[in-house]
């Protein structure tokens, strides 16, 4: 206790004493009124007091209150009530209890990303374990139609990841209800497309196929919910869908054709509207070319297939590496820049006319079997100033230096002729040679360098590759590039 402040004891005397007074003073003011009230009844004033407090007495029997204790008692249990009943804390549909679970449904929902943030470098962490009781919690939120739409989309990321749903319980189950929106307990999910869309974006079960496909052929569809529909059957690769997705990708929405186009690139590579978008007119703007590039990008990934290889690759590789290398014939060149959202180098590509305006690309192109692209084209290439202008074009620029290398895998009768008319063979490079932009100047020398049998490091300036067919190529960057910015597939 600290000095000058009475104790608990001395509290609950003041407490009772002034209870009593309290007590005293309803009796009186009881008295007063009721001898108002029975007044005109009697004469006799002792009958009068005696019904007084005979009626005083059986209003606080009614009560069940005896002593002063009773009537603090009393006193603090209505209150308790009152407040319970103002909130409806035993309600669990009452305005305050949700808003009480949604504060602890948003406090779970951070840990757990907290936890997925720690075990984001760790490619072999486990799924989320989420505790039945924080379970039960995501799952009310996810089910509340009134929830808002962050914190249905973290919800359901956060059940996604969790252990629960490859278990093939009620967490599945779940999301591929709201996915479908058959069921009447879920029917007021097709008027919130916002959250029918995260279902798409998220979970990707197979079972939702059918309920996208008619997403994506019905001309009312909200257009996030299509775009999300879109995407999901191009993760699913589902061929069924390619006429629907041909037609949508002809409309006048730019995002919605946008979307379309490199679904059916994923899809369907031959398809006829992949073809035409992929074409670049001669007097063709900036963003026209980029687009085409992002396209012919979609086109060059493939399949990720268990025990076999991508049947379509050879189809692929052919219409991504036509696009690419006109792209960089027109002397267009890659560059690193610091991508905003993540503070990390992402890859760019910019018109020598304008060096100023970057556009971004999905750095799979360089650090992804994408890259591969390159090495077909400078295979492909008999034109010795073509190579040099490719591998100019991979400079990487960033703060006046190249950080883009070549490394030339050099097998059988690969030759590699120097400037000085030198030629170096597997013998002479065993571990490969590197070939880089002396600068980004456009006319800069390509540099060579290796190794040779004893260890002596070298470096000359490179003139053309001799049986490029031999030869095996991988792009590299000096400096670590981001992860993909927010693409299309």
């Amino acid at each position: 206790m600290q000095h000058g402040q009475p104790s608990d004891d001395v509290l609950d005397q003041r407490i009772e004493k002034r209870l009593l007074s309290f007590r005293d003073s309803l009796e009186l003011q009881l008295g007063k009124a009721m001898e108002v009230k029975l007044k005109g009844h009697f004469d006799a004033g002792v009958k009068i007091l005696g019904w007084t407090f005979g009626l005083v007495a059986l209003v606080f029997t009614l009560f069940g209150i005896k002593t002063a204790i009773d009537l603090r008692e009393a006193a603090r249990t209505t209150a308790i009530d009152e407040v319970k009943k103002k909130l409806a804390v035993d309600d669990s549909t009452s305005e305050f209890r949700r808003d009480v679970d949604r504060v602890i449904a948003r406090g779970l929902i951070s840990s757990y990303f907290l936890e997925m943030s720690r075990s984001k470098e760790n490619p072999f962490a486990l799924d989320l374990s989420i505790s039945d009781t924080d379970l039960r919690r995501l799952i009310d939120l996810v089910k509340d139609s009134r929830s808002e739409d962050r914190d249905f989309r973290d919800a359901v990321d956060i059940l996604t990841r969790s252990t629960q749903i490859k278990e093939g319980n009620s967490v599945s189950r779940l999301l591929l209800a709201l996915g479908t929106a058959a069921d009447e307990e879920f029917r007021w999910i097709r008027g919130q497309p916002d959250k029918r869309a995260t279902v798409f974006e998220l979970f990707l079960d197979g079972r939702l196929v059918q309920t996208a496909r008619s997403l994506v052929g019905d001309d009312k569809t909200d257009k996030r919910l299509l775009i999300a529909a879109t995407r999901y059957l191009a993760k699913m690769k589902d061929a069924e869908s390619a006429k629907s997705l041909e037609k949508i990708a002809v409309r006048s929405d730019e995002d919605i054709a946008h979307e379309a186009k490199h679904a059916l690139a994923r899809i369907m590579p031959e398809s006829a509207v992949v073809s035409a978008a992929l074409k670049i007119a001669q007097d063709a703007s900036d963003e026209a070319i980029v687009s085409a590039l992002r396209l012919a990008i979609s086109v060059a990934r493939p399949d990720r297939l268990f025990f076999t290889t991508d049947p379509k690759m050879a189809t692929r590789n052919k219409l991504a590496a036509a696009v690419l290398s006109e792209v960089m014939a027109r002397g267009y060149v890659l560059r690193l820049s610091r991508v905003i959202s993540t503070n990390k180098m992402g890859l760019a590509i910019s018109n020598p006319q304008n060096m100023s305006r970057l556009y971004f690309l999905p750095s799979r192109l360089i650090n992804g079997p994408e890259s591969e692209l390159f090495g077909k084209i400078i295979r492909d290439s008999k034109d010795a100033k073509a190579v040099v202008g490719m591998l100019r074009s991979l400079c990487l620029e960033d703060d006046d230096r190249c950080h883009g290398v070549v490394h030339v895998s050099l097998e059988k009768e690969a030759l590699i002729e120097l400037s000085s008319g030198f030629t170096l063979s597997a013998a002479d490079a065993p571990a490969g040679v590197y070939l880089r932009p002396r600068s980004p100047e456009k006319n800069a020398d390509i540099i060579a360098s290796w190794t040779d049998q004893d260890s002596n490091r070298k470096s000359l300036v490179f003139s053309k590759l001799i049986n490029s067919n031999d030869m095996q190529f991988e792009i590299r960057s000096a400096r670590a590039l981001s992860e993909d910015l927010a693409e299309s597939e």
